[in-house]
């Protein structure tokens, strides 16, 4: 943020329908109107137009306010409950030096000794330039038409309709992605020790008295005894198993989302003698 007096006094214009924030950064409305020194052309007051009951035009010291222009708010030192309360003054209006006394003596400041008057420079205002110590919008900007009125006679009734805007949220499904869940094939190597078996001929040679009985005596022919020898072989096979699944189902989880939009309404403001009539006017009066 920047000091709002710092702000080049060309692009004053471009101030206007800013968001005006108190202290703690509470939205207290838009800027609608400034006022400069009629003496040195420096920015005095802000015309702040709120959205509470009567809508009415606040006016904030503009001393030690700060701009933000990426945020296009404008952030004055004082809190919403005491600007709530604080003196108004019509857009089109010039403030008094009596008024004058009245808002710097409302915010606990001393009076400025730069101008005994101060001279308003609104949205309605056109191309009077910093040479009459006020500033407009660009002129190609075109002032907003002021709605006809209506004089109601004595014993008629009128009545003004309030519209606002709201807020509808809806919901709609969008693609959010997909899981895929895919059967791969992987190895292994198991490692399992097994017991084989084989024969074999043992030949040994024995004494005559260890002949078996009955035994030929030997005629001297060739002879061929064949002994056939057996082992066991590893033979290795193979079985499927199941040894369970992967089910895959979907569920909905809910989320609260905060969702944040500008709507506008429209209030009521009160001339009393071609002045605006604050709620404090209102309550005193009565």
């Amino acid at each position: 943020m920047k000091s709002l007096n710092s702000f080049h006094t060309a692009n004053y214009p471009d101030l206007f329908d800013y968001s005006v924030v108190d202290q703690s950064g509470e939205s207290l409305g838009t800027l609608h109107s400034m006022w400069n020194s009629e003496q040195t052309g420096t920015l005095e007051f802000l015309g702040v137009k709120t959205g509470w009951l009567f809508g009415s035009n606040h006016v904030v010291p503009a001393e030690k306010a700060q701009i933000d222009e990426s945020a296009r708010t404008i952030q004055v030192p004082y809190l919403l409950a005491k600007i709530k309360d604080a003196p108004s003054v019509d857009a089109d209006s010039t403030i008094s030096d009596e008024e004058e006394a009245e808002i710097y003596r409302y915010y606990g400041l001393g009076q400025s000794t730069s101008a005994t008057t101060t001279t308003t420079r609104t949205t309605d205002t056109m191309a009077s330039g910093l040479a009459t110590g006020a500033t407009a919008k660009a002129a190609s900007a075109p002032a907003p038409a002021k709605a006809p009125v209506t004089t109601a006679k004595s014993g008629d009734e009128r009545e003004i309709t309030l519209s606002e805007q709201q807020v509808k949220v809806g919901k709609r499904t969008v693609d959010a992605g997909s899981v895929r869940l895919r059967k791969v094939i992987r190895t292994e190597i198991v490692n399992q020790p097994v017991e084989v078996r084989r024969e074999e001929v043992v030949v040994e040679r024995v004494s005559a008295d260890q002949v078996h009985a009955g035994t030929a005596t030997s005629d001297f022919k060739d002879e061929t005894i064949e002994v056939p020898l057996t082992r066991e072989e590893v033979v290795v096979s193979k079985e499927a198993h199941v040894t369970g699944a992967v089910r895959v189902n979907k569920t909905a989880t809910a989320e609260t989302q905060n969702v944040s939009e500008t709507v506008r309404k429209e209030d009521v403001e009160v001339l009393r003698d071609g002045k605006t009539v604050t709620e404090r006017d209102e309550r005193s009066s009565r």
